[in-house]
């Protein structure tokens, strides 16, 4: 038995064979949402539950953003003391919008706690991580669904919103590592972001402090994210920032963290050489900011 085989025999999940999908690492196997996790819908609000002698929190659409839940603005509706277990999360659920415009279909983000004693809506989903899978790595690929608009593929509009039912949910294709690969690259995309953020805090990706070892390009506003700063490859008709191009100063995006080579930038033998990141078209990780590097031993 192959190593992938044995992980999945060992956590009880079926494969998903589908030659469509892109190749793993050899201990990597693809299968569904539904084989590594329970997937539940919240409860519906009512006119009836707006008053009561047991009013709960609960979160809705309006609270759960990319990665993050807003609790400024946390409604609460009447639970008899039975029909609040069903829908109350824990710490580690993930919650998915199940109602958004297209390209946010699916937006996740994960509760840690606060608010306590806090349930949810039907305008959301919940996935509650199985054996053998890190919550955060399921954010993590849940994040790239979002992105990629892998969630999109799955919708059902009406009157203009894009709708993730839980049955469309269920079998939409799910990437497992073995679990100690799932902490190290949990890990590292937190080590980046925290880089990104503390850049962000202090330059603000102004010209001015973006490391100056790729030597003064042409300025402008580059066309990723569009902030006044220097040009990479001396300018050469790019538009793009030293930032967004090779990952100069703070601009990581973790991908495959996996199966990396070193390699040159986009712009290959007439661009920005660089030893430590190569363009990933093929990545479908693409979850920290929107440009396509990933890391590189």
């Amino acid at each position: 038995m192959c190593i992938r085989d044995r992980l999945l025999a060992d956590l009880g999940v079926e494969p998903l064979n589908d030659p469509s999908l892109p190749v793993l690492p050899a201990a990597w196997s693809w299968t569904q949402v539904q084989e590594v996790g329970q997937v539940d819908l919240g409860r519906q609000r009512s006119p009836k539950y707006h008053s009561g002698d047991n009013m709960k929190p609960y979160l809705r659409v309006a609270n759960v953003f990319d990665d993050r839940i807003d609790t400024s603005d946390v409604m609460e509706m009447h639970f008899e003391p039975e029909p609040f277990e069903p829908s109350r999360l824990l710490v580690c659920d993930i919650l998915l919008n199940e109602g958004q415009t297209p390209e946010l279909l699916g937006r996740p983000a994960m509760y840690r706690g606060e608010p306590p004693e806090v349930a949810f809506t039907n305008s959301l989903l919940r996935f509650r991580a199985g054996p053998g899978i890190e919550p955060d790595w399921a954010l993590v690929v849940f994040r790239h669904h979002m992105h990629s608009g892998r969630f999109t593929r799955e919708s059902r509009i009406t009157t203009n919103i894009a709708h993730l039912s839980a049955a469309r949910f269920k079998p939409v294709e799910f990437p497992v590592p073995p679990i100690e690969e799932q902490r190290r690259i949990v890990e590292e995309l937190d080590r980046l972001s925290s880089v990104m953020a503390a850049g962000e805090r202090a330059g603000r990706w102004g010209a001015g402090r973006l490391p100056a070892s790729r030597g003064a390009g042409a300025s402008g506003v580059c066309k990723m994210h569009g902030v006044w700063c220097r040009f990479c490859c001396r300018g050469r008709g790019s538009g793009v920032c030293r930032r967004c191009c090779c990952g100069a100063g703070w601009n990581v995006t973790a991908g495959w963290c996996a199966e990396v080579a070193r390699g040159a930038g986009p712009g290959g033998s007439g661009g920005c050489q660089n030893s430590h990141w190569r363009w990933a078209t093929h990545s479908p990780f693409q979850t920290i900011g929107q440009v396509g590097w990933i890391i590189a031993s």
